[in-house]
């Protein structure tokens, strides 16, 4: 399923590592792979779930987009995921 956003949306991530601190990246790209965007948010956390992260995708033409959300605790364990998006 492809997610769809207009001008600004909020990124999601849950997790399994029960770390306190967590460094997370956002990578947005377009559909010929070039990078249009990243987010950098060092983070704190007792629960399962990363604090929502607001990115402001307004400056984006109508399209689709892939991101990468990559997470980092403080061991150094690194999970990432990727997904589709549409700005419409």
């Amino acid at each position: 399923e492809i997610e769809s956003f207009d001008h600004e949306t909020w990124f999601v991530f849950y997790h399994g590592d029960m770390s306190d601190h967590l460094s997370v990246t956002i990578d947005v790209y377009d559909v010929m792979g070039r990078q249009v965007s990243s987010i950098h948010q060092e983070t704190d956390t007792v629960v399962s779930v990363v604090p929502p992260i607001h990115w402001d995708g307004s400056f984006l033409k109508p399209g689709l987009y892939v991101y990468r959300f990559t997470v980092t605790d403080s061991k150094g364990k690194t999970a990432s995921m990727s997904q589709r998006m549409l700005k419409q």
